[in-house]
């Protein structure tokens, strides 16, 4: 068992409203106009909503998660999940009240993929077994009721050391956008 060290990001880091970029775009009828309508429409009724975007590097994935939350005045954290080898590095620092991005879902290790399944359900809660909290106790995870999870996903043969999204993921996600 190892402790709850979030290594994979700074526990100290605030959620911040991004700043709109002036150079993305999302016209009627893209996929990022139709994400953003998904979101929105969860956003307004303060439902959770999980956002599976796909695409090539370089296109825009991250950049479109951070416009939407700009456009919608919500805080977000991004998580680097390039870098989740264990549950100890996923888990433990970011409490999810607003909004979060899951940067390259698709390259983290799949011990660490088990877990989000119950966050990104009904159950919107988790006990990780094999992380610890300072007292030795399992650590308990848990989303707000109206949380928006945006993963982003290199997805295709052509990319190295990115995995294949879980049916079980894909699943639970509202929307699927490919950009």
């Amino acid at each position: 068992r190892a402790s709850a060290t979030g290594a994979a990001h700074d526990p100290s880091e605030a959620f911040a409203v991004p700043t709109r970029r002036a150079h993305f775009h999302a016209p009627r009828g893209s996929s990022w106009h139709a994400a953003f309508s998904i979101l929105d429409a969860a956003s307004d009724h303060g439902d959770r909503c999980n956002l599976l975007v796909s695409g090539p590097s370089g296109c825009g994935k991250t950049e479109g998660a951070c416009e939407w939350a700009a456009r919608a005045g919500r805080p977000i954290h991004i998580v680097d999940c390039t870098h989740w080898c264990e549950p100890s590095d996923a888990f433990g620092a970011v409490r999810a009240v607003n909004g979060i991005v899951l940067d390259e879902l698709s390259r983290a290790h799949p011990r660490c993929l088990n877990p989000m399944l119950a966050l990104m359900d009904n159950r919107a809660s988790a006990t990780i077994e094999c992380v610890l909290d300072s007292d030795g106790e399992a650590i308990k995870i848990a989303v707000a009721s109206n949380c928006v999870i945006i993963a982003t996903a290199n997805l295709g043969a052509a990319f190295s050391g990115a995995g294949k999204v879980d049916l079980a993921i894909t699943n639970r996600m509202h929307a699927h956008a490919r950009v």
